[in-house]
């Protein structure tokens, strides 16, 4: 599975994500109107989103997990007016109290 390399752009804004831990699996949509060029790179700790929105704006997202993921069982779809990214649990059952390795809240 080749993974593209993405480099963070100069002038990018993060996009607001909403996520939700489940059994196997951990759940992050970002909000996005209208996502184009959408390009994303799993790491067994870390994911790397990056795209455009309706008005030519890029945006960048990296985060660092809390916890590892399969890279080769993990996905994104993108719609309309969110990009859903689908994280497969190294450990499922175990629960995550946050989706990042820092205690900071997600951009």
């Amino acid at each position: 599975m080749n993974q593209p390399k993405i480099v963070r752009p100069e002038e990018s804004q993060p996009a607001r994500a909403q996520w939700y831990d489940r059994k196997k699996y951990v759940i992050v949509n970002f909000m996005v109107h209208n996502p184009k060029d959408v390009k994303v790179a799993f790491h067994p700790d870390k994911m790397i989103l990056c795209c455009k929105n309706d008005e030519e704006d890029v945006i960048y997202n990296e985060l660092h997990f809390y916890d590892k993921i399969q890279i080769h069982d993990s996905r994104e779809r993108v719609y309309d007016r969110t990009i859903n990214i689908l994280l497969r649990k190294v450990k499922p059952d175990v629960s995550w109290p946050r989706l990042q390795k820092d205690s900071a809240k997600v951009g």
